[in-house]
């Protein structure tokens, strides 16, 4: 007959191995750099606005976030340019992403530029999933709007633009712009986690719950968050992207009701290098349509942003 201390003890520690594989996860995803140091690889190359030609000043939009204000002549609006999950301690200042090609596109037709540093990168605060980041998308279109009164818009790539949507409750800007990004933070790191470690799926079910602990915020799930629907939007993917699953393209239409661009054969973050052409023109007819409406009132009353807490 099997011993019944046993039994306990061993499932005991059965049941603790979902919260330690999920705490792990849950600490590299709300400390992107330890994330960085665990997996090791060369770090992400410096850059500055010079290197595409463009003069920059640096600013403090915020407690501890930083960015770049690239000023136009006679600018028609101002632009908000978000990066994405980045474990650099100046995430404006370092590849991955075309943020200072796009910056030169919008600048050569008459948009400020704000490229902004997120407060993550910082140590301002621990990358929450979303709605910590989104406090600092918002803080940076206040600043924009208090340097250049013009209308503001924001372009966030991937994690940064999971965030620009997640601020809709919280900022006034004429249109926002999500590249290569996605619906539901927790998912990502639950896809993440099966892929790096190479372990089930349910082990990772507790992260989301972890990451509501560690910074006191449930990772945002936008199908379930008080989206600003009347906002104009524009989301575009690639259809070869391995890191964030191309079907958000749909699911983030469908939380937002915006418009969708679709650019074959780019990958993650990669649709302004691999088709200038279509993504220029697209972005720039999107942010020109929605700027002529920028005055208009849009129908219905805003509530403050909410988020169900999964079950």
């Amino acid at each position: 007959m099997p011993d019944r201390r046993g039994v306990l003890v061993g499932g005991a520690l059965i049941a603790a191995i979902p919260i330690a594989v999920s705490g792990l996860l849950a600490a590299l995803a709300t400390r992107p750099r330890l994330a960085a140091l665990a997996f090791g690889g060369e770090p992400n190359p410096s850059r500055h606005p010079a290197d595409v030609g463009l003069d920059a000043t640096d600013i403090e939009y915020s407690l501890g976030c930083s960015a770049w204000w690239i000023s136009a002549a006679d600018a028609v609006a101002s632009v908000v340019i978000v990066h994405g999950f980045e474990p650099s301690e100046d995430p404006r200042a370092t590849d991955p992403g075309p943020r200072l090609e796009l910056a030169a596109v919008l600048h050569r037709s008459g948009y400020n530029c704000l490229v902004v540093s997120l407060g993550y990168g910082s140590g301002a605060h621990l990358h929450s999933g979303g709605a910590l980041e989104a406090d600092d998308v918002a803080a940076a279109v206040r600043w924009a709007r208090s340097e250049a009164d013009v209308p503001v818009a924001v372009v966030g790539f991937s994690a940064g633009g999971h965030a620009a949507v997640t601020a809709t409750d919280r900022m006034h800007t004429f249109a926002v712009v999500t590249d290569s990004s996605f619906t539901d933070f927790g998912q990502v790191m639950i896809e993440q986690g099966v892929e790096i470690l190479s372990a089930p799926a349910w082990l990772f079910r507790p992260v989301r719950k972890i990451m509501k602990l560690a910074t006191g915020h449930w990772p945002v799930d936008l199908e379930s968050w008080r989206v600003d629907r009347t906002m104009p939007m524009l989301h575009i993917h690639g259809d070869a992207d391995e890191a964030i699953s191309f079907d958000n393209l749909d699911r983030l239409a469908s939380a937002t009701g915006g418009e969708t661009l679709v650019v074959h054969g780019a990958g993650h973050i990669e649709s302004l290098i691999v088709n200038p052409e279509l993504y220029s023109e697209t972005l720039l007819d999107f942010l020109q349509r929605s700027l002529a409406h920028a005055g208009e009132p849009r129908a219905g009353e805003l509530r403050a942003g909410e988020f169900r807490a999964p079950s």
